[in-house]
């Protein structure tokens, strides 16, 4: 007999197979499933720490960017910056290099270009943090047993040198205030210095003495230079006494050098010319203006009589007597000389003046010149309106508690202090003492004891970018004050860019090379004067000690402006590689709100050959004379230029060559005597030649033959 199945059976024994096959499909996909989960979160916390060590990195690298010397400091900024990780676990390094791709060394030396061999002024700080990431999901961590390594670099520019770092002193602590100017809370109550209610009698915590002013400012019964603190202020010093051999009027008295009586006895003023007596005094062969020592005479002036009205035929003036004039009508080319009379006037005959044309005399170095006009029109003048002014409402003194901070913006960084100035202050009682906070922590108390209405007290803070606020707080006033850091600014910025070479290789030695580069105006104000961009080979910034190899002039620069430049040099005089640069506003002319984005480069220049040797300038004879004057620009106005490039040649040969210096003035010296020279100047200007000469210029052996350039 056949037994029959039972189905309930089959179906129990059924559903825990599937049960069973459940539970294990489900472990495998769970495990696969959390070692998905924790990689995420591995890949999370690896690349939120890395971000956080980039900008911890970033931050001490700024920072250093201004505190290179401080390697300690941009160790301890960095590591302030961190996070999720202990910034004991972080290794930072501190480094420093002249640029990408160039050698690390030693911040403090050697291998700098700063003093001592520390990192200078256009080198940069490079600052890494390296730190081991412990990771959770065990298959990962099997391939990296000490953490996955995370390693971030930043790097600066350095923009100032700060100040060297020494680390403080401890203070003394215990009794009161033992010095109230060390910088040290000596007593060990919390308050250094003024901010110590133990120094708040002390000198040096009351206000400092202004010199000028009629006020007893510090309270100690002294007012201005009769006060000790005002010795060494510039309102109380005597007048400068004259140093008899700079060039240089000193004190003001109108004399310079041995012309001034307080130099009669400067040994090298016992035999000075006289300027005036027609002899040469001191025996170097020249005679009163003649003689390069006069330069400075109040005799050895050209004038010429003004105005000058077109159609006349004669020019008169006034010079030394017995010295040689010379007349240029620069429009014209004609010129003349003539020779001062024994009243000191000259008188020349010419062609019929011109308005508009230019005339210039100039004698013994020196020049005068005049614009010819037609003196037949007598302008009227235009009536000058009476305006009415609009009054203007006094602005209210509060009557409330109120304080005032000094400065108001400033930073970023540490130590900085700020002068906060209570008024109108009142109080519960002599302890409702005046609470100053910073951003809402105390940083400094002022004393109820005496209830004073006004007072004063500084605070010494760390400065983060951005806006702070400063509070005053007792029970019967709250008030506040706005911090700025960095103070706002506006002005001109100069960039400049794509400095390149215009000639093609092969390149050989003294082959005149040109530059091409671009200067942009990126800042929020005009540049509205001209400056100059040079470029510097062979050196690196900021190019101590060396002098350029080619320049150009800017006029000025609009807002977003841009200008082409391409600057001449006369090439390299050696085989080799040649780094070069260019810098925009070289001479610091322009005040612009970033200083370190005027240089760019270098690029290299490659002189593969020896090329011809240029000739030598002939070496001058036993008889000589000078060559001097002034290079003027003509540019709508008439202003001395310097920088002028100034040459004399006599044919095609090359004799001297010298640059305009302050006030467009120029002298060559050891010129041949004879005649027919040829006396150029010029400039760039914009990219723009602006040029001037004179010919038939006659050199007098011991003389001065004074000449005039008008660069147009």
């Amino acid at each position: 007999m056949k037994s029959e199945r039972d189905p309930n059976r089959e179906t129990s024994a059924h559903r825990r197979t599937d049960r069973g096959q459940g539970l294990v499909e489900f472990a495998l996909i769970l495990t696969v499933l959390l070692l998905f989960i924790m990689g995420i979160l591995d890949f999370g916390r690896a690349l939120f720490i890395y971000t956080s060590l980039f900008n911890a990195a970033r931050e001490g690298a700024r920072w250093g960017a201004v505190h290179p010397w401080n390697p300690d400091g941009m160790i301890n900024r960095a590591r302030q910056y961190t996070a999720l990780v202990d910034p004991n676990d972080v290794t930072v390094t501190v480094l420093c290099d002249s640029g990408p791709g160039t050698p690390l060394f030693n911040c403090l030396g050697p291998g700098g270009t700063g003093p001592g061999g520390k990192a200078g002024i256009g080198q940069r700080v490079v600052v890494s943090l390296n730190y081991n990431l412990p990771l959770i999901s065990p298959i990962i961590a099997a391939f990296a047993p000490n953490g996955l390594p995370i390693r971030t670099i930043a790097a600066r520019t350095i923009a100032s040198y700060g100040e060297e770092y020494t680390p403080p002193n401890p203070g003394g602590g215990g009794g009161s205030e033992t010095s109230c100017a060390d910088g040290l809370d000596n007593d060990g109550d919390g308050g250094v210095d003024c901010n110590d209610p133990d120094c708040w009698g002390d000198p040096e915590c009351l206000a400092s003495e202004d010199c000028a002013n009629g006020v007893d400012d510090d309270g100690d019964g002294l007012v201005d230079c009769n006060d000790t603190d005002c010795l060494s202020d510039p309102a109380c010093q005597a007048p400068p006494a004259e140093i008899c051999d700079n060039g240089r009027d000193d004190d003001g008295d109108g004399l310079a050098d041995c012309y001034d009586p307080d130099c009669a006895s400067a040994p090298h003023c016992q035999s000075a010319e006289i300027c005036d007596n027609g002899t040469d005094d001191d025996g170097d062969g020249q005679v009163d203006c003649a003689d390069a020592d006069c330069s400075a005479h109040p005799a050895c002036v050209v004038l010429l009589s003004k105005p000058l009205c077109a159609g006349a035929t004669q020019v008169t003036g006034s010079a030394q007597r017995g010295q040689t004039v010379q007349l240029r009508n620069v429009n014209t080319g004609y010129m003349a000389t003539t020779v001062a009379g024994s009243d000191n006037t000259f008188t020349f005959s010419v062609p019929a003046l011109q308005a508009g044309h230019m005339v210039a005399v100039s004698a013994y170095g020196k020049t005068d010149w005049d614009i010819v006009r037609d003196c037949s029109v007598t302008p009227t003048p235009s009536p000058t309106p009476t305006q009415t002014p609009t009054p203007v409402p006094p602005t209210p003194t509060p009557s409330t508690a109120y304080i005032t901070l000094s400065p108001t913006c400033g930073g970023p960084g540490t130590g900085i202090t700020i002068t906060v100035r209570g008024y109108n202050w009142t109080y519960q009682n002599k302890n409702d003492h005046i609470t100053i906070s910073w951003d809402g922590t105390s940083v400094g108390t002022v004393s109820a004891s005496n209830l004073p209405a006004r007072w004063t007290t500084v605070i010494t803070v760390t400065v983060a970018e951005g806006t702070h606020t400063v509070r005053a707080q007792n029970r019967k006033a709250n008030v506040t004050a706005t911090f700025i850091s960095p103070c706002p600014v506006s002005g001109p910025n100069l960039v400049v860019s794509g400095l390149r070479l215009l000639a093609t290789p092969p390149i050989t030695t003294y082959y005149p090379l040109q530059f091409q580069t671009v200067v942009r105006n990126t800042g929020d104000q005009p540049v509205n004067s001209m400056f100059w961009v040079d470029l510097y080979a062979d050196s690196s910034p900021p190019f101590s000690g060396t002098q350029p190899i080619g320049w150009s002039a800017v006029s000025g620069l609009a807002v977003s402006g841009t200008i082409t430049l391409t600057i001449n040099t006369s090439g390299f005089a050696v085989t080799g590689t040649h780094p070069v640069y260019a810098w925009a506003d070289s001479w610091n002319q322009i005040a612009e709100t970033r200083e370190t984005d005027n240089i760019t480069g270098p690029i290299t220049v490659s002189v593969t050959a020896v090329g011809p040797t240029p000739t030598p300038s002939p070496t001058p004879g036993p008889t000589t004379g000078i060559i001097a004057g002034t290079v003027y620009l003509v540019r709508g106005n008439v202003t001395p230029i310097s920088r002028a490039t100034v040459e004399v040649w006599l044919g095609s040969t090359l004799i001297a060559s010298t640059l305009s210096g302050e006030n467009g003035a120029y002298q060559l010296t050891d010129i041949p005597a004879g005649s027919g020279y040829t006396v150029v100047g010029w400039v760039v200007i914009d990219g723009q030649y602006y040029t001037d000469q004179v010919p038939n210029v006659t050199v007098v052996g011991g003389g001065i033959t004074s000449v005039l350039l008008f660069l147009r």
